[in-house]
């Protein structure tokens, strides 16, 4: 398949600036741990990365398919569109507007531009029958979650998200797909986490410690060698695109792990609790 410029610079954007986003896990740790020990971090860190790496190799169908699955809960815990999760009180409803906020990428995307995604998903070495044989039961979850967190408790704020995502269906024939994951996981997901992180740590924003730099770097790193692996493979069709997503989906497994479970259990304001006060 041809990668367009388009595309090139939407992955530019994923690795110049989405993947980065995560640079902060050891101040996070740091921060929620009475005695970090870096080594038992880079244990955890690296041992996780490498079998995802390994998942993705081995099994791609799967790995994709479970990639799609857990990023719907990540990206949906981040409140992407602000829709105040933690403002919702009934559980079944806040799990509609976290899968629907989630799954706006991992399913509405794949299912309105399903021509130009299924060679992508190709690309990546993944059976596309297979997916697509799970593109009704999610995509009917997603539309059922959809109308649960616009029609109940409606605001102002949902209106135009309703309006935002009809807007986008009637023109998607005219959208580029990898440039829209490029920019929600880039704005809506990676730059408000780095924000929130940095006020955790209590660092500046602007004046991101040596970490971050250093495990920026390192990220970088990883996928310049991913892209050299899949660049010598016999049948690799998007090594710089297979490189991003599986480096992508290898970091996601210790960094989901730190954010939506290590940092809730110990931090008030990392969960999507609905209570009011704060232990700290």
């Amino acid at each position: 398949m041809t990668i367009s410029t388009i595309d090139i610079l939407a992955i530019l954007g994923v690795i110049l600036f989405g993947i980065p986003h995560g640079a902060l896990d050891w101040e996070l740790v740091k921060h929620s741990d009475s005695q970090p020990k870096l080594m038992r971090f880079l244990c955890f860190y690296l041992g996780f990365t490498a079998f995802g790496l390994f998942l993705w190799i081995m099994l791609p169908t799967a790995t994709l398919l479970f990639f799609l699955l857990i990023t719907a809960g990540h990206f949906g815990r981040a409140d992407p569109f602000r829709l105040s999760v933690v403002d919702v009180h009934n559980n079944f409803l806040k799990t509609a507007n976290i899968l629907f906020q989630g799954g706006a990428v991992s399913v509405f995307l794949p299912w309105v531009h399903w021509s130009t995604v299924e060679p992508l998903f190709t690309a990546l070495n993944a059976n596309t029958v297979a997916i697509a044989a799970y593109g009704f039961p999610a995509v009917s979850l997603w539309l059922l979650s959809f109308v649960c967190t616009v029609c109940f408790g409606t605001s102002l704020k949902k209106v135009g998200v309703l309006f935002g995502f009809a807007a986008y269906y009637a023109l998607h024939n005219f959208l580029n797909p990898l440039l829209t994951f490029s920019l929600f996981f880039c704005l809506l997901h990676s730059t408000p986490h780095y924000l929130k992180a940095s006020e955790h740590i209590g660092t500046p924003a602007t004046k991101p410690n040596k970490s971050f730099w250093v495990n920026t770097v390192c990220a970088w790193v990883l996928v310049i060698l991913a892209f050299a692996f899949f660049d010598n493979l016999a049948d690799a069709i998007a090594p710089l695109l297979s490189a991003v997503f599986a480096i992508l989906f290898a970091l996601t497994l210790p960094h989901m792990i730190i954010v939506d479970i290590l940092l809730p259990k110990r931090f008030f304001s990392w969960r999507i609790t609905a209570q009011s006060s704060s232990p700290t």
